[in-house]
Parts: structure tokens; C-alpha cells; sequence
């Protein structure tokens, strides 16, 4: 290695570290600390540019060892893009076939590491590599198959499931398997995880080692592949109502932001002095009805209120608030009147362990249900939770803020935890239609405010009952 790549790698490994500081901070709610370190990466990385432009000037002094005729956008076209349209596999074999027969298959890269990679070891230049210049050479792969250990990619020790397998079959059904992967230090393999498997991941291909560069070859080459399985996969979904794309930053006004990640939702409040002032809550209220959510979570088998895998934190510099919640589920599909006695169950035990702990939710529509299997719901949102008493009068309008805080929600003004089972009522007659003489006898004891939580969910399991 000479001294210019000893210096690129220098650079690299203090962006390793730096950017694994910044993330640090931003998890731990630190945004003065995470904003300044991703400012330090930002400026490492134009460094580690000017440190390449500068080696590739002393390179092209030196000579080509090959000549270029074609330009990147073309090779990139050709090596990767412009083949066969495939057929989507059903079958372990033919998963392991489609991402590791690769006939043809080259990796566009930089002139430089072109021209290194051919002293260092001809054959895997020949075999893998393919150089390219031109206006697209960014699209290269060659910040990802540089000659330095890679041990530092996968930090992973333990894979963490916070959705379980039957949650993620149910959110993507339609497929017969997800692609997946395992990764510890440097290792990798590719998995699926079959439609209908009870035994959980099935690895798929060799164990690859990144510090070896004609594993890492390997590697992207599947990832090229992997990638165009992805997008015919996409046109066997199931239509399910308001999937939300992941890690799409959507913003729900006044300073609200949410995120689909994984297998949890991220969800941002900017300003939360002020958004706990507007809705007439606290971040005391909000922390209490998270936890109370988690401990539900643990004592139950099926999920029926949304829980906190991270958080919520508030930043005392920046007043940021910030949640990570899971599981997560899709627009519910009411078609019968089980679906109907689902979403009253899961709202009912939802307020029942939000109204134990002295908290309403005061958000309970439609909006806020998830469905998370058949005739299997969640309520969701807990942002808007607050305390039950004492009793706080709204101003006229609280509506327009909290669209559930009508007057006849309200009980003299105050949201109640009566409020809270008017809420659940009108939820109920939105979408029911005809209900049978008991469902209908329930939804509107619900709008009288006569039952409790604890009430309702008696009524649900012996008088409005669904065989």
C-alpha cells in the first residue's frame, strides 16, 4: 500500500468513527453533539475526495494500463441493468441460482482501483471487475469494494426481532418468502424467511467474509441481484390500504414527523413545549402511558396497544422529542361483523390499561387503528395521551386540535374517561353498517357513556359475542 492509500485509509477510519459517534448522539437525544459530528463527517469526506482526485492525477501520469472506450453510464447498463427480465423464485434452489449465477455479471468501477485490482490480482480483476469513466462513475461501486478491511460494516452480535415473523408474513402476504440476511463482524449470508415456515430464517449460499475482496466481489454482485428480485417481488403484493413507504419522512404538521423503518415506526416532535401546550398534555403523561403500553405488551400474547421499543426521550438542549414504536400493522379491512367485535376488543383493553393508570387516550378513531393479523387490531398514537384528573377544561375549538374532543365527547367540558368510551361508540357506528341487535346495543351504550372499560369488555365477552 503506498502513502496515498495509507492516508485514504486513515481518513476513512476516523469517518468510521465519527460518523458511529454521531449516530451515538442522536439516539441518546444529544443534537447539538450529533449535528456538529455529522458536520466533522461531511468535511472528512470531501477530504478523502480531494485525497482520490489526487491519486487518480498521479495515475493518469502514469499511465493507463488499459485503455477505455466506453463511457460508465453504457458499462453500467450493459454489466448490470440491460439483462433477461426475471421470473420471480418460489423455491429455495432457485433463491440460491438467481443471486449467485451471475454469467456475465461485471462490477463497474473507478479507472484507478481498476488499474489497482489488476496488479494486485489479475484474474479477479478480469473476473469481477470492469473499468469505467465518463459523467456516471459515481454510480460506481467503488466506494464499496475499496482495498481495506470491512470488519466495521456489520457491528451485529445478535439479530433483535421486534416484529415477529408472523406479523411480517401478514404485512407482505402475497410473497412466498422475504429476503433477508444475517451479518456479525465481517461475515455475511444471505436468508429468506419462507411464507410458511414455522423454523424461522433458511440461509441461502456460502458464509461470506468481507476482509476477503473476492468475497466482498461476491457480495455485491447478489446485492445487484437482490435488488432486481426486490422490484419483481414488489408486483406480487398484497393491495393493502395506506402502506407507507420505508424511510419516507412524513410530516404530520405542527412540527411532527414519522418514519417506517424495519420493523418500528420513528416518530419526531420538534418543538414539544410547545405541541404539549397546544394539545393540553405533558411529556410526564405521554412517558406513563408508554410504559403502561409496555408492560400490556408483555403480559400479552396478541398486541391490541402500540408500545415503545425506544423511548420516548425529550432533549433538554434542542426540546425535541423523539419515540420508536412497534409492531407495526397496515389500514385495517372491516368486512363482517367479526372484524367489527376485533376493533372493539382491542379499543377497549386499550383505554382499560391507559384509564388503570389514570390516563385517557383522547385520540381513538380510525386514523389510529392498525390491523396486525385476521380480525386482529391495535390502537396506536399515544402522543395525544394525557392525564385523567384532574379534570381540565378545554377551550371552545379543541376540536380543531384534537378532532375526538367534540362537545358531546366531552363531559362539562373535560375530556373524561367516559370521553374516551363516546369516542370508541362513534368509532364503531362509522364503520358497522347493519350490526346485529346486540352490536348495536353496545355501540350505543357506548355513546351514552353508560359502560366503563372494564364494563365494555365484559359485555364483549358475554353478551356481544362472535363464535
Amino acid at each position: 500500500m503506498n502513502a496515498a492509500e495509507a492516508e485514504i485509509g486513515k481518513v476513512q477510519r476516523e469517518i468510521d468513527q465519527v460518523t458511529a459517534e454521531a449516530r451515538t448522539a442522536a439516539v441518546q437525544g444529544r443534537d447539538e453533539d450529533a449535528r456538529r459530528l455529522y458536520k466533522k463527517e461531511e468535511q472528512l469526506r470531501k477530504k478523502e475526495e480531494q485525497l482520490r482526485e489526487k491519486e487518480l492525477i498521479a495515475l493518469r501520469a502514469a499511465g493507463p494500463t488499459q485503455q477505455l472506450t466506453n463511457n460508465s453510464r453504457q458499462l453500467i447498463e450493459t454489466n448490470l441493468w440491460h439483462l433477461p427480465p426475471p421470473q420471480q423464485p418460489s423455491t429455495h434452489i432457485e433463491v440460491h441460482d438467481w443471486l449467485f449465477q451471475q454469467a456475465g455479471l461485471r462490477l463497474p468501477v473507478l479507472p484507478w482501483f481498476y488499474q489497482l485490482v489488476l496488479i494486485d490480482n489479475p484474474q479477479l480483476a478480469q473476473q469481477f471487475l470492469t473499468p469505467t469513466d465518463g459523467p456516471a462513475a459515481a454510480c460506481t461501486f467503488t466506494n464499496l469494494l475499496h482495498l481495506r478491511p470491512v470488519a466495521n460494516w456489520f457491528t451485529t452480535e445478535a439479530p433483535t426481532f421486534v416484529m415477529a415473523p408472523q406479523y411480517l408474513m401478514l404485512h407482505y402476504q402475497g410473497l412466498p418468502f422475504l429476503l433477508g440476511y444475517a451479518a456479525a463482524g465481517p461475515r455475511w449470508q444471505w436468508c429468506i424467511l419462507p411464507a410458511n415456515a414455522d423454523e424461522g430464517l433458511e440461509p441461502i449460499g456460502p458464509v461470506l467474509n468481507l476482509c476477503r475482496l473476492d468475497d466482498s466481489c461476491q457480495l455485491l454482485l447478489s446485492l445487484v441481484q437482490a435488488y432486481r428480485l426486490l422490484q419483481v417481488m414488489t408486483q406480487s403484493l398484497a393491495s393493502i390500504p395506506h402502506r407507507m413507504r420505508l424511510y419516507e419522512k412524513i410530516s404530520r404538521g405542527t412540527g411532527r414527523d414519522i418514519q417506517m423503518l424495519e420493523a418500528t415506526v420513528f416518530k419526531t416532535i420538534d418543538s414539544f413545549s410547545e405541541y404539549a401546550k397546544e394539545q393540553r398534555t405533558s411529556f410526564a403523561s405521554i412517558t406513563e402511558a408508554c410504559k403502561a403500553a409496555n408492560e400490556a405488551a408483555a403480559a400479552s400474547q396478541e398486541p391490541f396497544l402500540i408500545a415503545s421499543s425506544i423511548g420516548p426521550s425529550l432533549s433538554t438542549r434542542s426540546g425535541r422529542c423523539t419515540v420508536h414504536t412497534a409492531p407495526c400493522g397496515w389500514g385495517p379491512r372491516i368486512s363482517s361483523e367479526k372484524d367489527h367485535h376485533g376493533v372493539a376488543l382491542a379499543c377497549c383493553q386499550a383505554v382499560q390499561v391507559l384509564h388503570s393508570k389514570g390516563l385517557v387516550h383522547r385520540d381513538v378513531r380510525w386514523g389510529n387503528i392498525l390491523q396486525i393479523g385476521s380480525s386482529k387490531y391495535m390502537v396506536i398514537d399515544l402522543e395525544s395521551a394525557a392525564a385523567a384528573s384532574p379534570l381540565v377544561k378545554l377551550p371552545s375549538g379543541f376540536a380543531n386540535i384534537l378532532r375526538t374532543c367534540t362537545q358531546s365527547a366531552l363531559d362539562d367540558g373535560c375530556y373524561t374517561t367516559r370521553s374516551d368510551m363516546y369516542s370508541i361508540g362513534v368509532l364503531l357506528e362509522e364503520a358497522c353498517g347493519r350490526p346485529s341487535q346486540a352490536g348495536a346495543a353496545f355501540i350505543r351504550q357506548l355513546k351514552q357513556k353508560a359502560l366503563s372499560a372494564a364494563q365494555a369488555l365484559h359485555h364483549l365477552q358475554t353478551v356481544w359475542t362472535i363464535l
